[in-house]
């Protein structure tokens, strides 16, 4: 719980988002929150990000209060790392 009341996440989105929808990104950063970790070398946070422009992606998330930030997504219960992940135009992730 004290990780989660100190977390500050700082998103870079870049790319050139592709596509017939040529607007620039919008984006806004909502809900975030880091369950209390089970470890002491370990972590794991979550957000929502609403993108009301142009498609983009998120391609890191920094945090002041760690050294190391990994982008990941979960499927059949497994964890995998990712490199970056669509932020669709006018879309969420």
């Amino acid at each position: 719980a004290l990780l989660a009341g100190g977390l500050a996440l700082t998103l870079t989105a870049c790319g050139d988002g592709g596509g017939a929808d040529d607007a620039k990104p919008a984006l806004k950063v909502t809900t975030g929150y880091v369950p209390q970790p089970v470890g002491h070398d370990m972590a794991a946070g979550f957000f929502v990000v609403t993108n009301k422009g142009g498609a983009d992606r998120l391609t890191s998330v920094t945090s002041p209060l760690a050294a190391e930030v990994t982008l990941h997504s979960t499927k059949d219960g497994e964890m995998r790392e990712q490199d970056s992940f669509a932020v669709p135009a006018h879309g969420r992730l």
